[in-house]
Order: structure tokens, then sequence, then C-alpha cells
């Protein structure tokens, strides 16, 4: 194309004279132009060269055909032969010039790499921290990953770099909280967290999934900040959460209870003391029919319960541990299932000063249920029976006792108010505990399990409330039985646990609440044979035998009484269910007519009769007498 450029330039000249000045000045503008512009545009010294060349060669044969013309064969083959030349060397000039490029193109990404790598080196060493190596970084979720490597002097550790942190913010002109230091998986290798978003502020929806989970496999809570999974280990571990008002607590137990809902290996019980608000949804579907079994196995809404679910669940950890199964330790299986117990807001059944009664009308004490729990953490672990807690504070007087909450593994930080409270949850490590205290968005927190595991801030997934009963029917498939030898550890506790509830405790509006008299036909679309251990006793025949009943053991246990709970387990252990508020009906008509009186600690004792005053005996008859005369005086 530019041949037949500079042939039609020719040709024009020919028609159109001009002085020779003239054509000397366009010649030189004509060579000199491309190259300038060449030079200027690719800076490659050969294809600038390649460009004046085609120029000169212009500009030569234009002035030669100037003074001649076009057509002579000398100036034919002056513009042919020189444009075959030089059409032959343009490929080779393009690849000189491409790998000139590329090799331009690798010297800036290594000049940019070279900046980056020393970026937070040099950081590190302006705030004193020299030596300190790059070994490459990784895009996350919030920013990148940066891996760096101590100096095998020794001279900088983790910690060092960890109490640092908030100077290299300063350093690196960041925004508080935006840097975070993890150890790597060696000692000389350290992870640098940078932040360029607030993830934890955006919510993490529970992820709509139908697999089946194992109680034996880690279960998925959330996502860590960089964007990975945090999944805990459940199994052989009590946990611990703990979080205020509003930081998500009650979130992440319908969190848990969904996951656990998706394992066939494990039963799940529940401590709920605020009218079963928390548990309630999870046992809705049973309760309305749509589902065979409830996903909370055995729910506790008041102190008797819970004692009595303690208590059971005690007597299947000897029975397991009597048994010898598993060898060394139960694995959870579908026929051998786990147990967990979950508590909500456990210092009001286990904190020291939280309102608790003391053996009042036959009530419990703290101490004592924190002795059970205690015990149930302690040698719970091996026969796959653990608890899982959740407070408001990590203080020994809602935990209940030191013992408890130190055999708490696996720990969770929501909401604390202070870096103080952040210090009772996660003790040793006081960087995490800072982190801790400057979480503020409510379903975020930390996760500690033991000394081993990332401890860097997560979001919880997000349950909401209409999703709960849609989980547990779709999961209702999954839920098992406990194994005949639990099950009979557990005993009438276990199987009557239904019937044992205070009127409204439980139970969707405008359908009948499982209550605590005695279940009459049908309870929220349940017969009582589905609820209760035995028959169903109703009716005057059945209130008639199991009063006198009643009325034996009372005169039985003589000045000893007994309390209505007491009565209530012995006419179970004869096959009558009769409920708390029945038996209490019952003594108060008795005391009412004199035979029955209520004593201290909510006992009931039984009036012996009051022996009669013999009546005297009759005196006999004097004989008459016959009429004396009146005297006076």
């Amino acid at each position: 194309m530019f041949t037949f450029v500079v042939f039609g330039l020719g040709a024009g000249t020919n028609v159109i004279a001009q002085p020779l000045p003239t054509l000397i000045v366009a010649a030189i503008v004509l060579s000199a132009l491309p190259f300038a512009v060449a030079t200027l545009a690719t800076r490659a010294a050969a294809l600038a060269a390649y460009v004046a060349a085609c120029g000169l060669v212009a500009a030569g044969w234009l002035a030669y055909v100037a003074a001649t013309t076009v057509w002579s064969p000398v100036a034919l083959a002056g513009l042919v032969l020189p444009a075959i030349v030089l059409t032959c060397a343009y490929p080779a000039i393009m690849r000189r010039q491409e790998q000139a490029a590329e090799r331009a193109r690798l010297a800036r990404e290594a000049a940019n790499a070279s900046r980056l790598t020393r970026k937070w080196p040099d950081l590190l060493a302006r705030i004193g921290h020299a030596d300190i190596g790059y070994a490459g970084e990784e895009a996350t979720l919030a920013g990148q990953l940066v891996h760096l490597r101590l100096p095998d002097s020794g001279k900088v550790t983790y910690q060092a770099l960890a109490a640092a942190t908030d100077r290299l913010e300063v350093a690196a002109r960041l925004r508080h909280g935006s840097l975070r230091f993890e150890r790597g998986r060696a000692a000389h290798e350290v992870i640098l967290h940078v932040a360029r978003r607030d993830v934890l502020a955006a919510t993490v929806p529970l992820p709509d999934e139908d697999e089946p989970l194992s109680i034996n496999d880690p279960i998925p809570l959330g996502l860590y900040e960089d964007g990975q999974v945090c999944a805990v280990t459940l199994r052989e571990v009590a946990t611990l959460i703990v979080g205020l008002r509003g930081s998500g607590k009650s979130n992440l137990l319908n969190v848990l209870l969904a996951q656990l809902a998706r394992c066939p290996d494990v039963l799940v019980f529940a401590i709920d003391l605020k009218g079963g608000r928390m548990a309630a949804p999870w046992i809705q579907p049973w309760l309305s029919r749509r589902a065979q079994r409830p996903v909370i196995d055995w729910l506790a809404t008041d102190r008797e319960e819970a004692e009595r679910m303690l208590r059971a669940l005690l007597r299947a950890v000897d029975a397991r541990a009597r048994s010898c199964s598993g060898g060394e330790k139960i694995t959870p299986s579908a026929r051998e299932p786990a147990i967990l117990l979950v508590c909500d807001e456990v210092a009001v059944i286990l904190g020291i000063g939280t309102g608790g009664p003391r053996l009042i009308d036959g009530g419990v004490s703290n101490i004592t249920l924190a002795g059970m729990a205690t015990r149930l953490v302690m040698t719970g672990r091996s026969e796959a029976i653990d608890l899982i807690m959740a407070t408001q504070r990590a203080t020994v007087t809602m935990t209940g006792s030191a013992d408890l909450k130190s055999q708490c593994a696996l720990r969770i930080g929501l909401g604390v108010a202070s870096e103080a409270d952040a210090r009772l949850i996660i003790p040793d490590n006081i960087r995490i505990a800072a982190d801790l205290a400057r979480l503020r968005h409510p379903g975020s927190g930390i996760v500690q399990q033991g000394r081993t595991g990332r401890v860097l801030p997560v979001k919880f997934y997000r349950i909401e409330h209409h999703e709960i009963a849609a989980i547990a029917e779709r999961f209702d498939g999954l839920r098992p039985q406990p194994d005949p030898l639990v099950a009979s550890a557990l005993g009438s506790d276990y199987l009557t646990r239904w019937s044992r509830y205070s009127a409204g405790a439980i139970g969707p509006p405008g359908r009948p609440a499982l209550s605590a008299t005695v279940i009459p036909g049908v309870v929220a679309g349940r017969a009582p044979r589905e609820l209760t251990a035995g028959p169903a006793w109703t009716g005057p025949d059945a209130d008639h035998e199991a009063r006198e009943r009643t009325v034996e053991m009372l005169r039985s246990a003589g000045v000893r009484g007994m309390t209505v709970r007491g009565i209530a387990e012995r006419l179970a252990t004869d096959g009558q269910e009769v409920a708390h508020q029945t038996i209490h009906r019952w003594l108060v008509e008795e005391a009412a007519t004199g035979r029955a009186e209520s004593a201290s600690y909510g006992r009931w004792k039984w009036r012996p009769a009051e022996p009669e005053e013999p009546e005297a005996p009759e005196a006999p008859e004097e004989p008459a007498k016959p009429d004396e005369p009146y005297e006076s005086g």
C-alpha cells in the first residue's frame, strides 16, 4: 500500500511542476516524519530505523522522478526493488518489536512485584521489625492474605507482631481494625489479614442444603472474615456461647439446631426456661402432625423438668460407661446416637446469685443443677453425651462453676461489653480478646476450639424464624431414637416427657398446648399413647384409683411426708400417669377436710386420726328412796 502511495505522489510531481527546493523539503519531511513518529510511539530503535529507511527510499525516489519521469525502467526498478526488500524485512522487525515489548512488560511487572514484596516488610521495618520476608499473597472476600516469614534470628515473634498491629495500621494509613495477624503452620510463618472492606456487616443467609451431616464431622456455622467456611467439631466437646443481649445468641442456637437436624446420629435435648421461645418453633411441625418426630427430642421449660432431664442423662452416661460399648469411646451412629443438651440462658438454672430458688416449694438449687451439669460434662465425653450452653457473660456466677467453664473446649464469643469480658471467654490471648471486644455487628463473633484451629472473626449464618418449620419438616426422616440401653436408662422420665408442661408453655396459637393436667383425648393432634408411657388415666374411675393410691402413699410416709413430684413418680411407676396439678388439687381437698396438711419444703403429710375420748361409763341407777319429810333450816 505504501509503495502505491509513493508511486502516486511521483506521478503527481510529473503533472504539477514544482521547483527543486520544494521537492527537497518535501523529501526531508517525508523521511524524517515517520522516523520521529516511530521513535516516539514505540521507543524501539529497530522499528524506527525501518521506518526511516522506508522514508529515505521514498524521498530519494520522488526526487529522482521529479527530474525525470515515473515511467522510466530505472524509476520503476528503483521503487519496486527496495519495496520487495523492505517488505521481506518487515516480519523480522515486528518480531523484534514484540519481543522488546514483552521484555518491557515483564520488567514492569517485576518492578511492581518487587514493590509489593517489599511493601509490608518495609512497613514492618519502619516500625521496628526488620528482616521479615515476603512469601506471597492471595485475594480474599475482605481483601487479601499476606504470607510473611519471620527471620531465623528469632528477634521477631508472632506475639511481637500482634502487639504492633495498631502501629502498622498507622504506618499503612488504613482504617482501625483492618489488619490482623494469624499464626501459620510453622512457627516462622505468619499470615497478615488485610481487610479492605467490612464483610462482617453483611448478612450471610443459612445455605439451603439437603445433604445429611454427621456429628462426627465439623458442623458449618458461618464464614470467616476471609470468606472460608467456619466449621466446628461438636463431638466430644462441651460448648460455651457468650454474648450480650441482641448479639445473636438465639440465632446461633437456631443455626446449630438447623445443622443438627441434618445429623441422623445425634439426639437433641434442650433446656429453655424462657417459656420455650427458642425451642418451640422446632417442635411446632410435630405438634401440628406435619412431622413424625420433633427436632428437639426432650424439652424442659421449668426447673423441675431440667433437674429430671439432667438426672436422666447422668443415668444414661453411667449405663453407657458400664456397657463398655465402642471400646475406648462411643462413635455416634444412627443406631447409637450422640446426645447434645442445648441450654439457653444457662445462668437462670446454673448461675450463682441469679435468682434461682433454694429448695423452695420443692424446687432445686442452682448449685445442685450446676453440680449435675459439671458431672455430665466431665463424664459424658466418651459416652457421646455433651452440653452446649449459652449465657450473657462468662463469669463463674453465670456459668455455675469454674470447673464447668474449664471443661468447655469450644468457646464462641459474640458481642461483649468490654475487653475484660472478652478475656473471660478467651483468656489465653489478649489480642484475640481485643478483636472480640471491637466486634459491633450482630451475628459476628470469634470461635476458639481448644488450642488449635483458626481464631478469626466469623459472620454466623442467619436463619429466619419462618424458615425453621420448613427445615424441621424437611429432615424429619433423619431424626433418630435412643438406643435401647439409653432409653432404658432415661426411664419413665423420658417416656412421659410430653405430659409435663404448664398450660400454654408450647403449642401453636389456636391449638391446645401440652398441659400439666391429665391429657384427655388428643393433645395438639397427638394421642395420649404417643405422649406418655402408659395408658391415659381419665374419668372418675381412674381419678378414684390414683387418688386412693396417693392417700396410701401419704399414710405410709408418716411424718416425713412426700412432695407432689414424688407422688407423681410413684404413680408413674405403677402405670398411673397423673399430672402435678391434679395431685395438688387432691391434696388441697384432703387438707380442707383436715386429713392432710402442707408441711415445709413443698411436702405434704397425712394427719393421723386423733384418738377419740372414751365415753364416761354410765352410773348405776340408785334405788328409789322413800319420801322424806321436808326439814327446814
